[in-house]
């Protein structure tokens, strides 16, 4: 993949995104660094046409921590926005653990890719809980960010990414930390 692509697909992640800043230390200097899935283009790049969502894993460059991001974005009517935004914070071992894995991934930031790496993440993947699971209040629940300011925010104690058999899972924990 040229550089241009990549850096093209980067900012375009980044500018998809809702966070701005680490949810550990609030660094601005976060990145991408995989891509799980992706639909449309982000609002305020040109050609966005209503809908956009990711599943995307970011990295903060300063405290190496992270978290996953399921971003749902949908501009059908323009004065009423609709921002469904899933954040499970990933402690920096969970993010050196991803690193190593990446090596293997031809395309981190590809939501085409079919690596070994992106086939065991997005099986995990689904299995986080999110704001809509009718889970126990035990389990984790993932921050919770929504245009309804009705909403409340809700924290996961933990959430982690554990290499099993060369592959990298993502593996909600409960407890504390």
């Amino acid at each position: 993949m040229g550089e241009d692509t990549q850096s093209d697909q980067v900012r375009s992640l980044v500018n998809g995104s809702s966070l701005s800043r680490c949810l550990l230390c609030q660094s601005p200097r976060l990145r991408p660094l995989i891509l799980l899935a992706r639909e449309g283009i982000p609002p305020g790049e040109p050609g966005h046409n209503i809908v956009y969502s990711h599943d995307a894993i970011f990295g903060c460059d300063d405290c190496h921590a992270g978290y996953t991001e399921v971003r749902r974005h949908d501009c059908f009517d323009f004065e009423e926005i609709y921002d469904q935004d899933d954040h499970h914070p990933l402690d920096a071992e969970s993010i050196g653990q991803l690193l190593g894995c990446l090596p293997n991934c031809p395309t981190p930031l590809s939501e085409k890719c079919d690596c070994k790496v992106h086939q065991s993440l997005r099986s995990t993947w689904h299995s986080l809980p999110n704001n809509w699971d009718n889970v126990k209040s035990e389990l984790p629940r993932p921050i919770l960010r929504m245009a309804d300011a009705d909403q409340k925010k809700r924290v996961v104690p933990r959430v982690m990414i554990r290499v099993a058999d060369g592959e990298p899972r993502l593996v909600a924990a409960s407890g504390k930390r």
